[in-house]
């Protein structure tokens, strides 16, 4: 992969294989707003809001501010609002979750991040971690 869209591209696929293609996915128009995430994923029991990043994990003010305060307001639900980016040339994807408490003195940092390799395993990974923490809410 070498763009910001066929990563959008293998995302879906990687949902759509795992969930046996019982989910909706829809690619966020850009024109919806400032901020607004790239891709709204709804599983049979999770909705997946995702940020999609190529070769970096930094998000402008909007994208930082949106997932933060949506984070606050999905408190209780299996909804996830994330940032999942690429990085082809390690084969690695990194995946941040900004909330209320990114925000610090040292400026705005993930309250949560991890790595996978980018690829189906990886993505296999990556969905049961969110799974388990789906099962705690």
């Amino acid at each position: 992969m070498k763009t910001e869209k066929q990563f959008n591209q293998w995302i879906t696929h990687q949902f759509y294989e795992e969930y046996n293609k019982h989910i909706t996915v829809q690619r966020i128009e850009t024109t919806t707003g400032n901020g607004v995430p790239d891709l709204l994923i709804i599983t049979p029991t999770e909705v997946f809001i995702i940020e999609s990043k190529f070769q970096t994990t930094k998000l402008r003010a909007e994208q930082y501010a949106w997932q933060i305060k949506t984070n606050k307001v999905i408190d209780s639900m299996p909804t996830f609002v994330l940032s999942l980016c690429a990085f082809p040339k390690s084969n690695t994807m990194i995946v941040n979750v900004y909330d209320e408490d990114s925000l610090g003195e040292d400026g705005i940092q993930p309250v949560k991040t991890d790595k996978y390799t980018l690829n189906k395993d990886g993505f296999t990974k990556f969905l049961n971690t969110f799974h388990n923490a789906a099962k705690l809410v």
